[in-house]
């Protein structure tokens, strides 16, 4: 089960950091002049966000480092499950926008972000059930 656990964080953590790293080259086609430090931080910390699943998953393969491996799924929920709760728009404020010519578009959930909750949980509690099956090292 750890082993199934730690091969999906390695994929979940690899997908993070190509949508990131495609994600920085369409916003930086689009920056403003004077936003490439800002841009060049933020992509710095998504990176090290997106790798951490990568980095605990092949040492829970390697060293059986089960904590870790639970730490980066905590890091996949931190960053996918935020983006699945979005506060509703009001049905007066919608229909203000409506009637000053305006379009309202109604978000729906993202798929994607979905998919990485429900694996991410998945991977936890493999993580977990491994860790509950193992012997004692004391």
């Amino acid at each position: 089960m750890l082993r199934i656990s730690a091969l999906l964080s390695v994929v979940v953590g690899i997908v993070l950091a190509i949508k990131t790293v495609a994600g920085f080259f369409d916003a930086y086609k689009y920056a403003q002049s004077g936003e490439e430090s800002f841009m060049l931080q933020h992509f710095a910390l998504q990176i090290v966000f997106a790798l951490a699943p990568v980095a605990g998953g092949a040492f829970a393969l390697w060293r059986r480092w089960r904590t870790l491996l639970a730490a980066s799924w905590g890091i996949v929920l931190g960053l996918a499950a935020p983006h699945l709760i979005r506060p509703p728009i009001p049905a007066a404020a919608m229909e203000m926008v409506r009637t000053h010519g305006g379009k309202v578009f109604a978000i729906g959930p993202d798929i994607g972000q979905m998919i990485f909750v429900a694996i991410a949980l998945v991977g936890l509690v493999l993580c977990g059930m491994s860790e509950s099956g193992a012997p004692s090292s004391n």
